[in-house]
């Protein structure tokens, strides 16, 4: 008999079988946050990579800090030279030129250098998130249990996190992973050269004007706090729906690749197409979304950013005009105040680089939560009918590419058409399982079929006929 288990398991399944949530009465999970998100995987990429990722990050951050002291040579340097040219101090110039040269020729490879450590210790984590997550997928038949279309309640027994949506776990162990990396190394390094450079420059600002230095913390002050406010969450949301588009629509596309004969026989193109673009459109939708964010978010910045230009000379400029401040101190301040507002602004600078890195990292949190309780799912176990003592029959596991996990072989009774020549198919009492052992598939089939007969396997879509042959 043929038991079509599936049916009732396709309720609640999204159109594009992505997986959906289990069962309602856990309450939302409290998902920690981006940056705890990205330091517990950092700290477990440097605990697993003693050997070589110390290394790289030691280096990193000693190349990252010596870039921020050159820029404060540079700013010596250029105000030693546009000081000689207010001063019409020839000598005095080129010396302040050559000093420029000589700076530069030291910070180009320097800068080149940085990014070459920045990069190999990306791609060092990458490779050993990457092999963390595909081991995890591959365990304890997690790829297979993911793709269940109602998640099994015992998954949640015990966890007081709730499951989460988990689309595409093919595009976050790629590009979630890649992206989650490689921008985290980025904006770490971005950071401590920030950092560094407030602590430099605050210091060459303090002896300038404290009044400017307290006005420079003040506006960023403002301006992070309403950047977080008005863009980085609602950013982060279109970047993580964004990325399940893109995928939802990439599978659909395989898998008419993949049944490129099934779909032509059938004539189901035009029907694949209407879900292609429906998906498209909605795609669409959320880059419209996006780019008007954007825009928005652009503009701010670029009002924030020219201010920055704008405001140390309106605040040095009663010491330049009475003749308390040379020219090239002008320089100096406009150079420094510039710096320490990059650093300073770093959520208004880098909110897209945030809001990227908050998205893969919500992505790889959710895959990780739902792999968790899929290691410690186990499905429906045998029933008490299914073992027997070994004087009535036999229970013996076969392993056929994963998909038949226990077969149970009767004693003592003969299946039908045995009797006479030898059968080229028999199959006594045989029960199928799928893989989680949460549907029975099979239950107790005998068949016999001699030379030359021939046998139809009839049953809805999801009742086991694949898994039987």
């Amino acid at each position: 008999h043929l038991v079509a288990a599936s049916a009732a398991a396709m309720e609640g399944t999204t159109k594009f079988g992505r997986q959906v949530t289990p069962p309602t009465g856990t309450g939302p999970s409290r998902t920690p946050s981006w940056l705890r998100q990205c330091s517990r995987y950092a700290l477990a990429f440097l605990k697993d990579e003693r050997r070589q990722a110390p290394m790289w990050l030691a280096l990193l951050l000693v190349l990252t800090l010596g870039e921020s002291q050159i820029m404060v040579w540079l700013s010596y340097a250029q105000r030693s030279f546009t000081t000689a040219m207010s001063e019409r101090d020839v000598p005095k110039f080129w010396v302040g030129i050559y000093e420029y040269v000589r700076i530069i020729a030291i910070c180009c490879p320097l800068f080149a250098a940085t990014n070459y450590c920045e990069s190999r210790f990306a791609i060092l984590w990458q490779a050993h998130m990457t092999r963390k997550l595909t081991d995890r997928y591959f365990s304890h038949r997690t790829f297979y249990t993911l793709t269940l279309q109602q998640p099994p309640r015992e998954c949640s027994k015990g966890d007081s996190t709730s499951a989460v949506e988990v689309d595409n776990p093919d595009q976050r162990l790629t590009d979630d992973v890649e992206m989650l990396t490689k921008q985290s190394v980025s904006l770490f390094i971005t950071v401590v050269g920030k950092v560094a450079n407030i602590i430099s420059f605050s210091g060459v600002l303090y002896s300038i004007s404290p009044f400017l230095l307290f006005f420079a913390f003040a506006y960023a002050a403002v301006g992070s706090v309403l950047t977080d406010a008005a863009f980085t969450q609602r950013l982060q949301d279109l970047l993580t729906l964004g990325s399940s588009q893109d995928a939802d629509r990439r599978f659909r596309l395989v898998r008419v690749r993949q049944h490129a004969e099934e779909i032509a026989f059938l004539g189901g193109q035009d029907a694949e197409q209407r879900v292609v673009d429906a998906l498209f459109a909605d795609r669409l939708k959320t880059k419209e979304a996006q780019l008007m964010l954007t825009a928005f978010l652009d503009t701010f910045k670029n009002c924030f950013s020219y201010l920055t230009i704008l405001l140390p000379y309106i605040v040095v400029a009663g010491y330049y005009f009475s003749g308390e401040m040379e020219f090239g101190v002008i320089s100096q301040t406009a150079t420094s105040f510039r710096m320490l507002q990059s650093g300073l602004g770093l959520i208004v600078n880098q909110s897209k680089r945030i809001g990227q890195v908050g998205a893969s990292a919500k992505r790889i949190s959710e895959l990780q939560q739902m792999m968790e309780r899929c290691e410690h799912y186990q499905g429906v176990h045998d029933g008490p009918g299914a073992k027997m003592s070994d004087s009535q029959g036999n229970l013996t596991t076969n392993a056929l590419l994963g998909m038949i996990t226990s077969t149970y072989t009767a004693g003592g009774e003969e299946a039908p058409g045995a009797a006479g020549k030898a059968p080229v198919l028999q199959l006594r009492g045989l029960s199928v399982y799928t893989p989680s052992r949460s549907s029975l598939l099979v239950q107790e089939l005998s068949l016999c079929l001699q030379r030359g007969e021939s046998l139809l396997i009839a049953g809805p879509s999801g009742a086991g006929k694949t898994s039987l042959l």
